[in-house]
């Protein structure tokens, strides 16, 4: 009976982790017994279930990012709203209004990491964390002139 394609994948799987295992000094994540030279899928010592993933260094810049730039747009978003509020009431000039743009500017900006995150991935690392950068530098900015008025009395 021939294997289907499952079964190769996790046979593979196995020899890739046998492979790894063989090679390196690696401890078991759950109870830190020496892994080096088994050759089965669980830990002896614990019986934790090991995989072997390959991760990309750079996913943490784009999360990071997105992080940044949501955080961003919440803080516009409440800021807008207080704004409108504040306007419909009378307490507001009505150039305050100006905050919608900048929302709307955000949301645009949040789409566009996302949509362009393999590109941002495969930038070198200073262009990308000058970009993780910037996407933090905005909601720490409008936090700061949003509370001023209340540090400052």
């Amino acid at each position: 009976m021939p294997k289907t394609r499952p079964q190769i994948e996790s046979q593979r799987a196995r020899r890739l982790l046998r492979h790894y295992l063989r090679g390196s000094d690696i401890h078991c994540p759950a109870c830190g017994y020496t892994l080096s030279g088994l050759d089965v899928k669980r830990c002896t010592e614990c019986g934790f279930a090991l995989r072997l993933v390959l991760a990309s260094p750079r996913a943490g810049g784009l999360f990071m990012g997105t992080l940044g730039l949501l955080v961003w747009l919440c803080v516009s978003c409440v800021v807008a709203v207080g704004v409108i509020g504040g306007v419909v009431v009378g307490q507001v000039p009505t150039y305050s209004l100006m905050i919608l743009p900048i929302v709307f500017a955000l949301a645009m900006a949040t789409d566009q990491w996302i949509a362009r995150k393999r590109e941002i991935s495969a930038m070198d690392e200073g262009r990308r964390i000058g970009l993780i950068v910037l996407c933090w530098a905005g909601p720490m900015g409008a936090l700061a002139v949003f509370f001023a008025p209340a540090i400052l009395g």
